[in-house]
């Protein structure tokens, strides 16, 4: 079902209800990707989540060029961060934060990438979010990817915490499934 009109998404859900939405296309997945990279800021973080090749990197890639070109900037390279684990964009004033959890295996681990620091004073695109534990950051909003119907379709499902309902608004409705 489709949404409303805009400031309807702060009503669509009820508790524990995920948000859907439709992405037929990686070229949608990353109007999508840069829709919501307008509605994010300082001390956001974002739960990127899905198995393995689910499209994590690719909204992660779409969303920080969005935030460059919105910026002035050209888009930056962004490699999958699965080896860095970390790896920080300066772009315009804000710092983004892309960090990849995959082959962290315990708590302290994730504490040495000093993610709380990161996240205090920039923005975070965390993929493998179930992997921080005590250390989630309460106001994470998560996403999963999954397959959709077609090859490079996918559908991502929302549960949006404290008050990312009314921040997000109807902005996104035109993904909505």
């Amino acid at each position: 079902m489709r949404g409303g009109p805009a400031g309807s998404f702060r009503h669509a859900r009820g508790p524990g209800t995920a948000w859907r939405f439709a992405l037929p296309s990686l070229a949608e997945t990353g109007r999508f990707a840069s829709a919501l990279a307008a509605l994010c800021g300082r001390s956001d973080a974002l739960g990127l989540g899905g198995a393995l090749g689910s499209g994590k990197t690719a909204f992660a890639r779409a969303f920080i060029a969005a935030r460059a070109r919105a910026a002035g900037m050209p888009p930056p390279e962004v490699p999958s961060p699965t080896f860095t684990l970390l790896q920080t964009y300066e772009i315009g004033s804000l710092e983004i934060h892309h960090i990849d959890l995959y082959r962290l295996e315990t708590p302290e681990e994730i504490r040495e990438l000093g993610i709380d620091d990161a996240l205090a004073g920039g923005l975070g695109l965390i993929e493998w979010p179930e992997r921080l534990g005590a250390a989630t950051p309460p106001a994470l909003l998560r996403f999963t990817f999954e397959q959709g119907p077609a090859e490079d379709a996918r559908v991502a499902l929302v549960d949006p915490p404290g008050d990312w309902p009314q921040r997000l608004g109807g902005r996104l409705d035109r993904w909505r499934a």
